[in-house]
């Protein structure tokens, strides 16, 4: 039996790759850029809030060193999937042979 015939077992691996790559990445990618920051000892206040603030020593070189190729790398892929979403689903949309997969997602 191939992976695909079941349409149970489609949902499962769907519901399972949505939430380990997308979910993950947009917890994942925001929480890197706040360790690089506090890494880099640069305050931190959205909006005027103060979340962490500024130190005057030396920058934390593992929270920097983390944050700065992973957060760009892992952004940009989190890019990717959105766009690849929003492609995917404009194409089931307009295809005739595709079912429209837009009104399911409202659900």
């Amino acid at each position: 039996m191939a992976l695909w015939d079941s349409s149970e077992r489609y949902g499962q691996v769907s519901r399972f790759l949505h939430w380990g790559m997308a979910d993950g990445l947009m917890f994942v990618v925001p929480i890197i850029a706040l360790i690089r920051q506090y890494g880099s000892g640069r305050a931190f206040e959205p909006f005027g809030i103060p979340v962490f603030s500024r130190f005057e020593s030396d920058e934390i070189e593992w929270m920097t060193d983390l944050g700065g190729p992973l957060h760009g790398e892992l952004g940009w892929g989190l890019f990717a999937l959105i766009a690849g979403h929003i492609f995917m689903t404009y194409w089931h949309r307009r295809h005739p042979n595709h079912t429209d997969v837009l009104p399911r997602m409202w659900r």
